[in-house]
């Protein structure tokens, strides 16, 4: 299976892009979304209770950003790892 950006590139170019390839990718969006909304909300809890710096906190997000972007470019399987691609319920 081909990598996230390479299905979302021809998405916009207009290209047909086969059905699973594009099930999976938006299952991959929808963990992308899932952590980046995840860490401002520890980011902001952070602001909050002041208990962690946010030197760290900012630190730990920069590390998960770049692990995230990285992930974009790879085959869409790897991001699974062992637990495999999320089947659909029938």
């Amino acid at each position: 299976m081909r990598s996230y950006l390479d299905v979302i590139i021809d998405v916009q170019d207009g290209k047909d892009v086969d059905k699973e390839e594009l099930r999976v990718a938006l299952l991959f969006c929808r963990d992308m979304l899932f952590f980046a909304e995840e860490e401002l909300r520890e980011l902001v809890d952070a602001v909050i209770d002041e208990k962690r710096t946010l030197k760290m906190q900012a630190g730990f997000i920069k590390e998960n950003s770049n692990s995230r972007f990285i992930a974009r470019k790879q085959e869409l399987e790897k991001w699974w790892g062992k637990r495999g691609i999320p089947q659909l319920i029938k």
